[in-house]
């Protein structure tokens, strides 16, 4: 196969859809291998059990990832009430407990729904031992499977749950007749954008009818543990449950629907010999680094001005506002600077000359300085 070149000098971003059984970090190696590119990252961690969207930074695009990772992300999860695991998912390598299938049918869908507005309430959660958490360097799940469980010390972060939603259940009348030895409705089994599943060492508890499943849609902040929301809620209702399947549907403005899958993104790469990034899907792979920056304001400058900021100096609000190139985007940074005052922490803005995305601006104490610049003095006096 023909070497591959360096991606372009811009960089991008690929929604990616990683399969279930995978690590994130793998599929990054195989698109450091298929792109010829070294520098690549990616935006929140999914576990091998879970599948669906992992955005991936590639070239320079990398240099927005601190900035760009997504505060609010979206999942669906195939719950199996009645029996659950040692690590909470079908991942794990014994079955700790188990109830009856009429104690879990005895459930009204009220009493779940009431249990899942419970849920949205909590502002805290207990960092699972199933976990990469680290204590002293080294992972909970390192030291759980070293016997050593003992050393893992009890954790809580804080969380928050936008939205804790019960979609389908295959006790709704909507259970499909088509699959009746598998008890879980037409809706959970067209939910997720694949078509193969395997339920893993426990799917005869499913196909032996001792688990009722239900499908959840979580909206949470980044880093909250789904399995463990999903065993809080079984601990509410008072029986065992088991995450069976996990999808992230959304992280920021990338959806599972429109991600690339690996299988695609194999074949274009080997394609006629041709570098991915250079063959006829480009636009619909490739994503612009600002699309991720979209909840920062963007302001406009003039090349005297950005010469100055890539120069470490500091300017004036009054100064940028005079080289803004409309006077709409002049209000949005007047309704930004004075929204910023009240809130804590950096408060960024997009710094643009043309349609060229120059790097980001920090604005603090009635100054605004570059935060991080993805341009260089010498490129950009070369290309303006």
């Amino acid at each position: 196969m023909t070497k591959s070149r360096p991606a372009p000098a811009n960089g991008g971003i690929i929604n990616v859809y990683k399969p279930a059984g995978m690590a994130s970090f793998h599929v990054v190696h195989l698109l450091k291998r298929w792109l010829g590119e070294s520098k690549i990252g990616f935006d929140g961690t999914l576990d091998p059990f879970a599948e669906g969207v992992l955005p991936i930074y590639i070239g320079r695009a990398t240099a927005v990832l601190h900035y760009a990772e997504a505060k609010e992300k979206s999942y669906l999860s195939y719950l199996g009430l009645g029996w659950s695991t040692d690590s909470l998912d079908a991942s794990g390598t014994e079955v700790i407990a188990r109830c009856e299938r009429s104690s879990v049918d005895r459930l009204s869908r009220s009493e779940i729904e009431s249990a899942l507005e419970c849920i949205c309430r909590r502002r805290e959660q207990r960092v699972p031992v199933y976990s990469a958490a680290k204590h002293e360097g080294q992972r909970f799940v390192d030291l759980l499977r070293r016997g050593e469980a003992d050393k893992i010390p009890e954790r809580y972060k804080t969380i928050q749950v936008e939205a804790f939603e019960l979609l389908a259940d295959d006790l709704d009348e909507n259970y499909s007749e088509s699959y009746p030895s598998w008890p879980i409705s037409q809706a959970l089994l067209t939910a997720f954008p694949t078509s193969e599943y395997d339920a893993g060492p426990y799917a005869h508890l499913l196909c032996e009818g001792l688990s009722r499943a239900l499908l959840i849609r979580h909206v949470v902040s980044r880093g909250t543990y789904i399995r463990q929301l999903n065993s809080d809620l079984a601990e509410i209702l008072s029986v065992p449950a088991s995450t069976l399947r996990l999808l992230r549907e959304r992280s920021g403005p990338f959806h599972a629907r429109e991600a690339v899958h690996l299988s695609a993104l194999e074949e274009w790469s080997q394609s006629r010999g041709r570098f991915l990034l250079e063959n006829e899907q480009y636009d619909e792979i490739l994503q612009a680094p600002d699309l991720v920056l979209k909840n920062f304001a963007m302001i406009t400058c003039r090349s005297r001005e950005v010469r100055m900021l890539l120069q470490g100096k500091k300017l004036k609000p009054g100064q940028v506002a005079k080289a803004l190139s409309d006077s709409s985007s002049e209000t949005a940074l007047e309704d930004f600077l004075d929204a910023s005052r009240h809130e804590i922490g950096p408060n960024y803005l997009r710094l643009y000359c043309g349609d060229r995305l120059i790097g980001l601006l920090r604005h603090e104490a009635d100054l605004i300085r570059a935060e991080r610049m993805f341009v260089g003095i010498e490129s950009f006096n070369a290309e303006f």
